[in-house]
């Protein structure tokens, strides 16, 4: 079996379960991968602050590529290794699309920045399981895009919470109308993840080989949604959840048991470190 030196693993529906929260039997796995010398790094939709309250249980973790491949960090040194922005003018015509619609807006970059009101409701938008962590993690503003608009801040990704899938068809349909220079992914129930164009995943990915000198070909890429598409069409290995969805499963190698059930430290001991007897 070949040898893979890098796993990189999503965060919603991978390596956090169904409670949002990482199993033992994943952080057990990690801390014996990376003491064999592997590196084991998160690439997740996430911001920075957004990961804070999990960075410091995962054993020897060292690199994120986050905000959908718009920004990589070092823990260690704890600087930023690449970075990707959005135009002011394409955050704005985003903004202006959502005229007419109910839609919860979040704008990302090293923090998460939201509307109180929508967050107070956010169960409302199809991201109720998320409701406890956006009070600790987001910056609440009263009026989001008047604030935004007002004093311009730097934004790596747009996220759109919406009711219903209905209204995401209907946004995600306008978003293209306006041939914005940007990519979008469907995520959750009813929301659409924005970046900037050639921006996903895959590029951090990337960066950071770059930085480690080491082959894209020699990372496993583990993921569940569609937002882990570009990163599967470049890394060496593509691991799908058992609870991906069919175009995730469509282009994996190999499919895991669910995030629930073990499949991360699956993905670790059969094919990271090929120890299969180890994987319980």
């Amino acid at each position: 079996m070949k040898k893979y030196e890098l796993i990189a693993f999503d965060m919603d529906g991978t390596l956090l379960n169904s409670k949002k929260e990482i199993d033992k039997s994943s952080l057990d796995a990690i801390k014996y991968a990376t003491e064999k010398g592997k590196i084991v790094i998160l690439s997740t939709g996430r911001c920075p602050s957004q990961l804070q309250m999990y960075v410091n249980d995962i054993p020897n973790l060292r690199y994120l590529n986050c905000l959908s491949g718009a920004i990589v960090y070092d823990l260690k040194e704890q600087k930023y290794i690449y970075t990707k922005t959005m135009p002011f003018e394409t955050v704005k015509t985003l903004m202006d699309i959502t005229k007419g619609h109910d839609v919860m807006i979040e704008l990302l970059y090293k923090d998460t920045f939201v509307q109180k009101n929508q967050c107070d409701v956010i169960e409302e938008y199809g991201m109720g399981i998320y409701k406890e962590q956006y009070k600790k993690w987001a910056v609440q503003m009263d009026n989001l895009i008047e604030e935004f608009l007002k004093a311009p801040f730097e934004v790596g990704k747009v996220n759109f919470y919406t009711r219903t899938p209905e209204e995401r068809n209907l946004i995600l349909k306008k978003i293209i109308d306006a041939n914005l220079e940007v990519e979008t992914a469907y995520a959750e129930t009813t929301s659409i993840e924005i970046s900037s164009k050639n921006t996903d995943k895959s590029v951090g990915l990337e960066k950071l080989c770059e930085h480690l000198n080491i082959s894209i070909e020699d990372t496993i890429a583990v993921g569940d949604a569609d937002n882990d598409i570009g990163i599967f069409k470049k890394a060496g290995l593509k691991i799908a959840m058992g609870n991906a969805n069919k175009n995730i499963k469509a282009l994996a190698d190999v499919i895991v048991n669910d995030c629930d059930n073990g499949g991360c430290s699956q993905a670790i001991y059969n094919y990271l470190l090929a120890e299969k007897e180890l994987a319980l």
